[in-house]
């Protein structure tokens, strides 16, 4: 019985704890709902790139506030406003294209260990902001450029027996473009991925090869893909008349790395709710035993 006093003690002195912290996301959504909704409607004013990057900056705020729990329904709707005004911006996903295949280039042209650093840390600013922002904006633009890039599986060039240390670290920090673009893949809203991977770390290679099998279904015209909340199925040339084809999004056998599921990494109840139900178990047990043993 003392058991349960101290658990019932425990509960009454952490709840306060837990509702004070819930205020706090509350307060903290409210600022950032406020900051996005001016800044939404600064970005009319902006154009190109300049508008996609800024957007890209409230959408990564926005997925962040839709993980929490109970968040409000304002959330999801700056989210929606704010993927719609960027998608509608022309040549989005070709513009990091673009910058991407340039930053690797000169990459490859670097001669020397200074060179090749100043190279190696521009591409890797545009893969980041390129393929972290594109995973945000699923549009069949998106997953073509994605694709095209799963081929590029140019990395750091093998260690040497004559590479110094400073080269071989240097190597370390090299990603080639085909992981970055199965990474931004995996967190677009397809449906029937190829990979059922909910945590972005890490990426093993498998999962990659997957996406490449993946995309070259889909650029050989066998395999459609559709996004999840849109009922209309997709090729690389845009929608396509279900009733005109006989080729469909069909789910693909799973491959590669499975990590924790989707559910497990939802937000939910607190660690308190959890120590309510082992309390009334306990006193259940309490109760139940000893008068089992009286009435045998």
């Amino acid at each position: 019985m003392k058991i349960i006093i101290i658990l019932t003690f425990l509960l009454i002195v952490k709840a306060p704890g837990e509702e004070e912290w819930r205020i706090k996301e509350r307060e903290n959504e409210a600022v950032q709902l406020k900051l996005w909704e001016g800044n939404l409607e600064k970005s009319e004013t902006l154009e190109g790139h300049e508008k996609v990057a800024f957007l890209a900056l409230g959408l990564k705020s926005m997925d962040y506030r839709k993980t929490r729990p109970n968040h409000s329904y304002r959330v999801e709707e700056i989210y929606n406003q704010m993927q719609s005004a960027a998608l509608a911006t022309s040549g989005y996903a070709e513009y990091y294209r673009d910058r991407i295949i340039e930053a690797r280039k000169k990459l490859d042209a670097a001669n020397g260990i200074t060179e090749r650093a100043e190279a190696q840390t521009a591409l890797r600013s545009i893969q980041s902001e390129g393929f972290g922002t594109l995973r945000y904006l699923p549009s069949v633009e998106t997953v073509r450029v994605l694709g095209d890039f799963l081929s590029d599986d140019r990395g750091p060039p093998e260690p040497t027996h004559g590479s110094s240390p400073d080269e071989r670290e240097l190597a370390k920090l090299e990603w080639p473009n085909s992981l970055s673009a199965a990474m931004a893949l995996q967190g677009l809203p397809l449906t029937f991925k190829p990979v059922k991977q909910v945590s972005p770390y890490p990426f093993p290679i498998e999962n990659v090869h997957q996406w490449q099998l993946w995309y070259a279904q889909v650029k050989a015209g066998t395999r459609t893909f559709r996004f999840e909340g849109d009922p209309h199925e997709y090729n690389l040339q845009g929608p396509v008349d279900p009733a005109k084809t006989a080729i469909t999004n069909r789910p693909v056998k799973h491959g590669g790395s499975s990590n924790v599921s989707a559910e497990a990494e939802k937000p939910g109840w607190f660690p308190w709710a959890g120590l309510l139900a082992a309390c009334v178990f306990v006193a259940a047990a309490v109760w139940y035993f000893p008068r089992g043993r009286k009435t045998a």
